[in-house]
């Protein structure tokens, strides 16, 4: 309800106060309006009632705040009237727009807006918009309120940079004594000192036993070196030839081999290479290695290593170097070893590597590994990386066999 106390064109409040907006179909009681809307409408009274209805409303922040009822209707002055808020975007006697930063284009009579930029709500009527109402100055600034609790500790900072070196502390206590450290190298031979005087003549030995006596001389046929002394010479008459007793060693028994071909040749060249892996069925000493190679153009060359092997591969470390010189055809090819002695049940690579442009050929089986104590492999980068293949290539390896004495031509 609203108690006019008064006529409308009479309304002088004494200050401005902001007005309170109640939920819809609330009873809003007013006390004082601004001065601006009294003498707006006073202005404007005779046009007003010519139109049966009076608007009275008020804004603060774009808010609709009061809407009457017609004037006509009955309403006298000094008489209370009930106010409804049932479309607050659409007040009786007055069209509400909203807000807005200048005034709307095309207006209407009764039409009513919010400027932000002035501050202030206006209503149009005839051709002219008219003040409503304006914002009120800001209040004094109120009290400071009581501190508020103490927040949580905040999380932890980065660690700030290290800070400039601190001062050279005072030299502190002479320490213990350490223990004594690992014995120096050996030193340089000292220059020889002088000769000391003669000793006595110690006692004579005894006499060693007469040796056989060299032979030498001239046959006509190989005499017989049963109890010549090794390193004895004759000549031969019917030859001419110098000839030395010697103690030779002859090769023994083959004791591993793959022999099982199918006339498939492998080309070693001088980054390619083959090697074929054998386990040694027992402890020997190695007399000789046979391998069946030929040359693929002409006649050629080849070196031949014994290695050990590493994760069934050949290894790198070598036990023998050999060399052959090789004719075109494919034939067994044999090398006399100085003794290399070989352990039961180890694994050993035999390495073929030829030369560049004129490859050498080694025998195998090929698409089959016939040989079970080991297995064909190939590198294509010198040695430093070996592919396994099915197959067997095919060697022998003998053993040493026993020493005799034996004349051998000299000269």
């Amino acid at each position: 309800m609203v108690n006019l106390g008064k006529s409308v064109n009479n309304l002088r409040p004494q200050h401005e106060s902001p007005l309170l907006l109640l939920p819809s179909n609330a009873v809003l009681v007013f006390k004082r309006f601004y001065t601006s809307l009294a003498r707006g409408l006073a202005s404007q009274r005779r046009g007003l009632f010519a139109a049966g209805r009076v608007a009275m409303c008020l804004l603060l922040g774009g808010m609709v705040l009061v809407s009457t009822s017609c004037m006509s209707n009955g309403v006298s002055d000094g008489q209370a009237i009930e106010v409804h808020l049932d479309n607050p975007s659409v007040c009786d006697g007055l069209i509400w727009l909203g807000t807005f930063a200048s005034a709307p284009s095309s207006p209407v009579n009764d039409d009513a807006y919010y400027d932000s930029g002035l501050h202030e709500s206006l209503i149009y009527l005839g051709s002219t918009w008219y003040e409503l109402c304006q914002d009120g100055a800001p209040g004094a600034t109120g009290a400071t309120g009581a501190q508020g609790p103490k927040g949580d500790t905040g999380a932890i900072g980065a660690t700030g940079a290290q800070g400039p070196k601190g001062d050279t502390g005072a030299t502190g206590a002479t320490g213990a004594t350490g223990a004594t450290g690992a014995q120096g190298p050996k030193g340089d031979t000292g220059a020889t000192g002088a000769t000391g005087a003669a000793g006595t003549n110690g006692t004579n030995g005894t006499n060693g036993t007469n040796g056989s006596t060299m032979a030498y001389g001239l046959y006509s046929s190989i005499p017989s070196v049963g109890s010549v002394i090794d390193g004895s010479i004759y000549i031969d008459t019917d030859d001419t030839h110098f000839y030395q007793a010697q103690l030779v060693t002859s090769i023994g028994s083959v004791q591993d081999q793959n022999t099982s071909n199918n006339s498939d040749d492998e080309a070693c060249s001088n980054t390619t290479w083959y090697a074929q892996t054998f386990t040694a069925s027992s402890s020997y000493t190695m007399g000789s290695l046979s391998l069946l190679l030929g040359s693929q153009y002409s006649s050629s060359s080849c070196t031949i290593l014994l290695e050990t092997t590493s994760s069934n591969k050949p290894s790198g470390t070598i036990l023998g170097t050999f060399s052959l010189n090789l004719a075109y055809s494919t034939t067994w090819q044999t090398i006399t070893s100085s003794g290399i002695s070989l352990n039961n049940g180890t694994l050993y690579a035999i390495v073929v590597q030829g030369i560049a442009g004129n490859y050498t050929t080694w025998r195998d089986y090929w698409n089959s590994s016939p040989y079970s104590g080991g297995q064909e492999y190939y590198t294509s980068n010198s040695g430093t990386t070996w592919t396994s293949q099915n197959a067997d290539l095919c060697f022998k390896v003998l053993s040493l066999g026993s020493a005799t004495e034996q004349w051998v031509q000299i000269k």
